[in-house]
Protein backbone atom coordinates (compact mmCIF):
# COMPACT_ATOMS: atom_id res chain seq x y z
CA UNK A 1 0.00 0.00 0.00
CA UNK A 2 1.28 3.42 -0.23
CA UNK A 3 2.83 5.43 2.12
CA UNK A 4 3.60 1.22 4.17
CA UNK A 5 7.70 0.77 4.58
CA UNK A 6 8.84 -1.80 6.24
CA UNK A 7 12.48 -2.54 8.02
CA UNK A 8 13.96 -5.72 9.50
CA UNK A 9 11.16 -8.18 8.75
CA UNK A 10 11.50 -11.71 9.76
CA UNK A 11 9.45 -14.98 10.41
CA UNK A 12 5.88 -15.01 9.02
CA UNK A 13 2.58 -14.69 8.47
CA UNK A 14 1.58 -17.06 11.64
CA UNK A 15 4.33 -15.43 13.77
CA UNK A 16 6.63 -12.57 13.17
CA UNK A 17 8.59 -9.38 13.61
CA UNK A 18 9.12 -5.78 12.30
CA UNK A 19 11.90 -3.58 13.81
CA UNK A 20 10.09 -0.69 12.38
CA UNK A 21 7.00 0.16 10.43
CA UNK A 22 5.98 3.94 9.10
CA UNK A 23 2.48 4.52 8.06
CA UNK A 24 0.74 7.46 6.86
CA UNK A 25 -0.64 8.05 10.56
CA UNK A 26 1.95 6.63 12.80
CA UNK A 27 5.92 5.22 13.09
CA UNK A 28 5.40 1.35 15.01
CA UNK A 29 8.21 -0.05 16.14
CA UNK A 30 9.62 -3.48 17.20
CA UNK A 31 6.25 -5.08 16.63
CA UNK A 32 5.78 -8.61 17.24
CA UNK A 33 2.71 -10.72 16.55
CA UNK A 34 1.53 -14.47 16.66
CA UNK A 35 -1.79 -15.49 15.20
CA UNK A 36 -4.67 -16.42 17.26
CA UNK A 37 -6.23 -19.05 14.44
CA UNK A 38 -8.89 -19.62 16.96
CA UNK A 39 -10.29 -15.90 16.18
CA UNK A 40 -11.35 -16.61 12.75
CA UNK A 41 -14.59 -19.11 14.05
CA UNK A 42 -15.48 -15.62 15.45
CA UNK A 43 -15.31 -13.44 12.28
CA UNK A 44 -11.98 -11.55 13.13
CA UNK A 45 -8.36 -12.00 11.61
CA UNK A 46 -6.75 -11.39 14.94
CA UNK A 47 -3.58 -12.19 16.51
CA UNK A 48 -1.34 -11.32 20.18
CA UNK A 49 0.62 -8.30 19.69
CA UNK A 50 3.27 -6.17 20.98
CA UNK A 51 4.52 -2.77 19.74
CA UNK A 52 6.06 0.95 20.29
CA UNK A 53 3.90 3.19 18.66
CA UNK A 54 3.72 7.03 19.18
CA UNK A 55 5.69 5.97 22.43
CA UNK A 56 3.43 3.99 23.94
CA UNK A 57 4.10 0.80 24.58
CA UNK A 58 1.17 -1.60 23.77
CA UNK A 59 0.50 -5.51 24.43
CA UNK A 60 -2.85 -7.70 23.59
CA UNK A 61 -5.00 -9.75 21.34
CA UNK A 62 -6.24 -7.54 18.05
CA UNK A 63 -7.86 -8.35 15.03
CA UNK A 64 -10.42 -7.14 12.51
CA UNK A 65 -13.00 -8.40 10.80
CA UNK A 66 -14.28 -8.54 7.15
CA UNK A 67 -16.37 -5.24 7.69
CA UNK A 68 -13.30 -3.59 9.14
CA UNK A 69 -14.87 -3.40 12.60
CA UNK A 70 -11.89 -3.56 15.14
CA UNK A 71 -11.25 -5.82 18.34
CA UNK A 72 -8.94 -6.28 21.31
CA UNK A 73 -9.17 -8.73 24.01
CA UNK A 74 -7.51 -7.35 26.47
CA UNK A 75 -5.46 -5.02 25.40
CA UNK A 76 -2.87 -2.72 27.68
CA UNK A 77 -1.07 0.42 27.36
CA UNK A 78 1.33 2.02 28.81
CA UNK A 79 3.15 5.87 28.40
CA UNK A 80 5.41 8.21 29.82
CA UNK A 81 3.00 11.12 30.38
CA UNK A 82 6.24 13.40 29.19
CA UNK A 83 5.39 11.81 25.47
CA UNK A 84 1.88 13.10 25.23
CA UNK A 85 2.15 15.02 23.36
CA UNK A 86 3.60 13.22 20.95
CA UNK A 87 0.39 11.30 20.45
CA UNK A 88 -1.35 14.67 18.56
CA UNK A 89 -1.51 14.17 15.40
CA UNK A 90 -0.61 17.24 13.32
CA UNK A 91 -2.65 20.80 13.50
CA UNK A 92 -3.79 19.30 16.86
CA UNK A 93 -2.28 19.73 20.61
CA UNK A 94 -2.24 17.66 23.69
CA UNK A 95 -0.99 19.06 27.52
CA UNK A 96 2.96 18.94 27.86
CA UNK A 97 4.75 18.95 30.86
CA UNK A 98 3.04 16.11 32.45
CA UNK A 99 5.00 13.76 34.69
CA UNK A 100 4.24 10.15 35.81
CA UNK A 101 2.92 6.49 34.06
CA UNK A 102 -0.26 6.79 32.42
CA UNK A 103 -1.75 3.10 31.68
CA UNK A 104 -5.04 1.86 29.80
CA UNK A 105 -5.65 -1.65 31.35
CA UNK A 106 -8.41 -2.83 29.13
CA UNK A 107 -10.72 -5.99 29.19
CA UNK A 108 -12.39 -5.27 25.85
CA UNK A 109 -12.09 -2.53 22.96
CA UNK A 110 -14.61 -2.94 19.59
CA UNK A 111 -14.90 0.22 17.33
CA UNK A 112 -16.47 -0.07 14.03
CA UNK A 113 -14.80 3.61 13.03
CA UNK A 114 -18.18 5.68 13.36
CA UNK A 115 -19.87 5.46 16.04
CA UNK A 116 -18.10 5.81 19.81
CA UNK A 117 -15.86 2.45 20.84
CA UNK A 118 -17.44 -0.28 23.07
CA UNK A 119 -14.81 0.01 25.66
CA UNK A 120 -14.46 -1.97 29.54
CA UNK A 121 -12.05 -1.18 31.51
CA UNK A 122 -9.69 1.22 33.03
CA UNK A 123 -7.62 4.23 32.84
CA UNK A 124 -4.67 5.20 35.53
CA UNK A 125 -2.69 8.25 35.82
CA UNK A 126 -0.10 7.03 38.51
CA UNK A 127 2.39 9.55 40.29
CA UNK A 128 1.30 11.86 38.58
CA UNK A 129 3.29 15.54 38.05
CA UNK A 130 2.56 19.13 36.72
CA UNK A 131 6.16 20.57 35.50
CA UNK A 132 4.76 23.60 33.33
CA UNK A 133 3.76 26.13 33.88
CA UNK A 134 4.34 25.07 37.21
CA UNK A 135 5.50 22.29 39.27
CA UNK A 136 2.64 20.28 41.53
CA UNK A 137 3.23 16.62 42.73
CA UNK A 138 -0.46 15.67 42.19
CA UNK A 139 1.04 12.31 43.85
CA UNK A 140 -1.22 8.58 44.12
CA UNK A 141 -3.66 7.52 41.61
CA UNK A 142 -6.30 9.01 39.60
CA UNK A 143 -8.65 6.58 37.60
CA UNK A 144 -11.47 6.42 35.67
CA UNK A 145 -13.15 3.02 34.82
CA UNK A 146 -15.25 2.48 32.19
CA UNK A 147 -18.31 0.27 31.46
CA UNK A 148 -20.72 0.34 28.10
CA UNK A 149 -24.27 -0.56 28.35
CA UNK A 150 -25.24 -3.62 26.59
CA UNK A 151 -29.14 -1.93 25.80
CA UNK A 152 -28.08 1.28 24.21
CA UNK A 153 -23.81 1.08 24.20
CA UNK A 154 -23.23 4.26 26.27
CA UNK A 155 -20.38 4.82 27.69
CA UNK A 156 -20.35 5.42 32.05
CA UNK A 157 -16.93 6.90 32.97
CA UNK A 158 -16.28 6.96 36.80
CA UNK A 159 -14.15 9.32 38.16
CA UNK A 160 -12.16 8.76 41.04
CA UNK A 161 -8.36 9.00 42.61
CA UNK A 162 -6.37 7.83 45.63
CA UNK A 163 -3.81 9.59 48.08
CA UNK A 164 -3.48 12.21 45.31
CA UNK A 165 -3.16 16.57 45.92
CA UNK A 166 -6.47 16.72 43.89
CA UNK A 167 -9.85 14.51 45.05
CA UNK A 168 -12.15 13.62 41.98
CA UNK A 169 -15.52 12.23 42.43
CA UNK A 170 -17.57 12.30 39.24
CA UNK A 171 -18.80 10.39 36.24
CA UNK A 172 -19.17 11.45 32.42
CA UNK A 173 -21.62 9.87 30.16
CA UNK A 174 -21.32 9.52 26.68
CA UNK A 175 -24.17 8.33 24.65
CA UNK A 176 -22.72 6.39 21.27
CA UNK A 177 -23.32 9.58 18.56
CA UNK A 178 -20.82 11.47 20.82
CA UNK A 179 -22.62 13.79 23.28
CA UNK A 180 -21.27 13.71 26.67
CA UNK A 181 -22.52 15.01 29.95
CA UNK A 182 -19.75 15.64 32.63
CA UNK A 183 -21.00 15.80 36.44
CA UNK A 184 -17.68 16.26 38.67
CA UNK A 185 -16.61 17.36 42.33
CA UNK A 186 -12.97 18.51 42.84
CA UNK A 187 -11.34 19.25 45.71
CA UNK A 188 -7.46 19.84 47.43
CA UNK A 189 -6.26 17.21 49.61
CA UNK A 190 -6.05 18.62 53.16
CA UNK A 191 -2.13 17.48 52.52
CA UNK A 192 -2.13 19.55 49.51
CA UNK A 193 0.07 22.70 48.92
CA UNK A 194 -2.26 26.00 49.03
CA UNK A 195 -1.11 26.56 45.26
CA UNK A 196 -3.37 23.38 44.43
CA UNK A 197 -6.67 24.96 46.24
CA UNK A 198 -5.91 28.59 44.38
CA UNK A 199 -5.38 26.70 41.42
CA UNK A 200 -8.97 25.04 41.51
CA UNK A 201 -10.86 28.23 42.68
CA UNK A 202 -10.31 29.47 39.36
CA UNK A 203 -12.95 26.74 38.07
CA UNK A 204 -15.37 27.74 39.60
CA UNK A 205 -17.33 28.97 42.91
CA UNK A 206 -16.09 26.74 46.28
CA UNK A 207 -19.00 25.28 47.99
CA UNK A 208 -19.46 24.70 51.58
CA UNK A 209 -17.63 21.39 52.11
CA UNK A 210 -14.12 22.83 50.11
CA UNK A 211 -15.23 21.21 46.59
CA UNK A 212 -15.95 22.84 43.30
CA UNK A 213 -18.61 21.28 41.20
CA UNK A 214 -18.37 21.32 37.70
CA UNK A 215 -21.13 20.54 34.93
CA UNK A 216 -20.26 20.08 31.28
CA UNK A 217 -22.75 19.05 27.78
CA UNK A 218 -21.15 18.54 24.75
CA UNK A 219 -20.57 16.57 21.71
CA UNK A 220 -17.70 14.40 20.55
CA UNK A 221 -15.69 15.33 17.57
CA UNK A 222 -16.46 11.58 16.36
CA UNK A 223 -13.87 10.64 13.03
CA UNK A 224 -15.87 10.38 9.85
CA UNK A 225 -15.11 6.89 7.55
CA UNK A 226 -15.88 7.77 4.07
CA UNK A 227 -18.03 5.76 2.12
CA UNK A 228 -15.46 2.99 -0.14
CA UNK A 229 -15.41 4.05 -4.06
Amino acid sequence: NPGLEFAGVSGNLWKGQVQRLTTPEAVVNDLSWTLAPVKLLTGYLAADLEAEVKTVQVRGQCGISIGKTLHCSPLRAELDARNIGQLASEGSSLPTGLEGTMIANLDDVTWDRVKLPVINGRFLWDDGKVSNPVQIDLGGRYQANVETSKDDGALAIELLSEETAIVLDGEINIEPEGEYALELSVKAANSAPPMVGAALEMLGAVQTDGSIRITQKGVLPLPKVEAEK
